[in-house]
């Protein structure tokens, strides 16, 4: 009888680096962006690949002062997408082809979206994946997530809190705020606006 099972490693390697403004020390320096992958292994007498590695996760680090920080540290200063034609594409390699503000927030739904995140007790900066609805009486998508800069999704920030979109989603969601209204996240409109 042949006894077999799965098994997982992970893997931190440091893969590129930068210029950027550090959220902890203020310094402008530059940072290691450090890459985790989950490794997996069919495990009989000696472990066998059984696929490749899959991107787990991402951290950068300041080599001012040190400290671990999220990918999303370099999307504070991402500028607005403004192009309708090029936000669906494919990522081009490196980071800053990741980096890129589609959607902001309202202070409401900002403030929602950390009620939730505090009240889950969840660690770190909050993230959220913003989808759109299916149809027009439905509301936005919220979720919280992990931000990776691996090509499929535009990275941005907004109030403080970093946020993720498809790039399959992008042309339906530039440009617009969302806002948090009646229990649902919605798009804000001119009466919300101004109110």
């Amino acid at each position: 009888m042949l006894l077999f099972h799965l098994s997982e490693h992970q893997t931190e390697h440091r893969e590129d680096s930068g210029q950027f403004t550090c959220p902890e020390c203020q310094a402008d320096t530059t940072y290691d962006l450090y890459r985790t992958y989950r490794h997996t292994y069919l495990m009989i007498l000696i472990p066998i690949p059984i696929h490749s590695k899959h991107l787990f996760g991402e951290r950068l680090r300041c080599t001012s002062c040190g400290a671990s920080l999220p990918i999303t540290a370099l999307a504070i200063d991402a500028p607005v997408v403004s192009s309708a034609t090029g936000v669906g594409r494919e990522a081009e390699s490196g980071i800053s082809n990741n980096l890129g503000n589609v959607i902001e927030l309202s202070e409401t739904a900002a403030q929602e979206i950390l009620r939730r995140y505090f009240s889950g007790n969840f660690q770190g900066k909050p993230v959220v994946r913003i989808t759109p609805p299916f149809s027009p009486n439905e509301s936005y998508m919220i979720g919280f997530d992990y931000a990776l800069a691996d090509g499929r999704d535009w990275i941005g920030e907004s109030r403080g809190i970093g946020i993720v979109v498809d790039h399959r989603d992008t042309a339906l969601m530039l440009g617009r705020t969302i806002d948090f209204r009646d229990g649902v996240f919605c798009e804000r409109t001119a009466t919300t606006k101004s109110a």
